[in-house]
């Protein structure tokens, strides 16, 4: 068996058939589809025995809810592929997907360790511009590139990647089924610690479509713990970026990305979704800002911060920030105004 397709399943009986017709499409490769069923109670479940009933190809599993990272552990238990790739069931993927991404790892695989291609955005059947643009057809990085990709929104994805089944089970990958958020970055970044072979193939063109219809934005859902996940992200990002060496601009990233987070951090923990006092959100957010961490990357990131914001985030007080959010919330409903007149 060439390759296996691992297709999480969860509540998605609206768009499962778009997006295994999109896979199924392809006859003249072995492949297998592997559809895990995570306990899902809107009709999925029989959707996926009958897809299986109906395509020697596709094997339905079934499992109690545990999440998207745990169906996917069990979609790597059951396949039988040389190489797998990950589609999610809100998805849907380009007539030439598999080949393409089967013929670049025939082509490029003995020299570089892992296969990706693009992926572009679909909001509302609109298609929006590709994550990554650029005139060659094909691209080489190195893993020690990977603040640069992660900028782009490359790496966190598992579903525009081929992964070679051998490196997976040889090592031991799993998907973390204990977060909800940076799951995916974590697997990706000990998939290519267990690579020998350094480099990444990026093809150009867009070959995987994500849909965000009915996706609840990850920028806008409250997550408990949040400080906690992000903190074990930044620590996985901050081992491998050490271990490979990666140079000045790349750590610069890192403050960065990491600085962002924390700004998010900052957001969630006055999500309407959090039962904590004011008083509660309070103190702890003056808390995560008068801590060493935060305080270092105010010092070390490079990003551009509003003075007045800057100010408020190293006097330790969040209620000036909250103060500053009105206020330029205010300036744009004048300028908004202003604009109609």
């Amino acid at each position: 068996m060439i390759l296996s397709i691992i297709v999480p399943v969860y509540q998605a009986k609206n768009t499962l058939c778009r997006c295994a017709d999109s896979i199924l499409s392809k006859r003249d490769i072995e492949f297998e589809l592997i559809l895990v069923n995570d306990g899902s109670t809107d009709g999925s479940q029989e959707l996926c025995d009958r897809y299986a009933q109906q395509d020697s190809r596709v094997l339905a599993v079934h499992q109690p809810n545990r999440g998207v990272s745990a169906a996917r552990n069990r979609g790597i238990l059951e396949a039988k592929g040389k190489y797998l790739l990950f589609v999610d069931s809100d998805d849907y993927v380009e007539p030439d997907y598999i080949q393409t991404l089967l013929d670049t790892a025939e082509a490029y695989q003995e020299k570089y360790g892992h296969i990706w291609c693009n992926i572009q955005t679909v909001l509302h059947g609109y298609i929006k511009k590709p994550h990554f643009v650029s005139e060659e057809s094909i691209q080489i990085f190195d893993r020690c590139d990977i603040m640069t990709l992660h900028e782009l929104w490359m790496d966190a994805s598992p579903c525009n990647k081929l992964y070679r089944k051998e490196v997976i089970s040889a090592n031991e990958l799993i998907f973390p089924e204990d977060i909800s958020l940076g799951e995916d970055l974590i697997f990706n970044l000990k998939y290519l610690d267990a690579e020998k072979n350094t480099g990444i193939v990026i093809l150009s063109r867009p070959l995987y479509n994500y849909v965000r219809e009915d996706r609840e934005s990850l920028d806008n859902r409250y997550i408990p713990n949040l400080i906690q996940i992000y903190g074990r992200v930044h620590q996985e990002l901050s081992d491998h970026l050490t271990r490979w060496e990666v140079g000045e601009d790349a750590w610069k990233k890192f403050y960065n990305i990491c600085f962002y987070n924390y700004e998010r951090i900052l957001r969630n923990t006055f999500d309407k979704k959090n039962r904590q006092t004011s008083h509660e959100k309070y103190c702890e957010n003056n808390q995560i800002l008068s801590s060493q961490e935060f305080q270092t990357l105010l010092h070390e990131r490079t990003c551009f911060v509003h003075p007045a914001y800057e100010k408020a985030y190293q006097i330790g007080k969040y209620q000036l920030v909250r103060i500053l959010d009105s206020l330029t919330k205010l300036k744009r409903s004048f300028k908004r105004m202003e604009e109609i007149r």
